[in-house]
């Protein structure tokens, strides 16, 4: 509805090449329901924002519960060398801060899912 808003997550994830994201809700009871997913390539990525819309999200296009001007903003921002590898030496679990406890899964991806 109008009234939700908008939902942020700060993941902190360092991200390079084929990239896949989808977006899940979790039930009460704990089943994982997919909302939407969307895939591309870091290579193409436009400086600082990519806005997806409804119709560029699979699973969003043709649901009706999704408003038509449904979109979702991702937020890059540049990374040296050595902030990259410091990320990818922690490992999710660790550069988030946080862990979900499933096969080693970090915050971050839990999030991205």
């Amino acid at each position: 509805t109008i009234d939700d808003g908008p939902v942020s997550f700060l993941t902190e994830a360092v991200v390079q090449g084929d990239i896949l994201l989808r977006c899940r809700h979790l039930t009460k009871s704990g089943q994982r329901v997919s909302m939407f997913r969307c895939a591309f390539h870091t290579g193409y990525v436009p400086p600082k924002v990519l806005r997806l819309t409804k119709a560029q999200l699979d699973g969003a296009c043709g649901d009706k519960r999704f408003a038509d001007d449904f979109f979702l903003d991702l937020i890059f921002e540049p990374c040296d060398e050595a902030t990259a590898s410091q990320h990818l030496m922690k490992g999710p679990e660790k550069a988030s801060g946080e862990s979900s406890g499933e096969g080693g899964e970090g915050a971050a991806n839990e999030a991205a899912e």
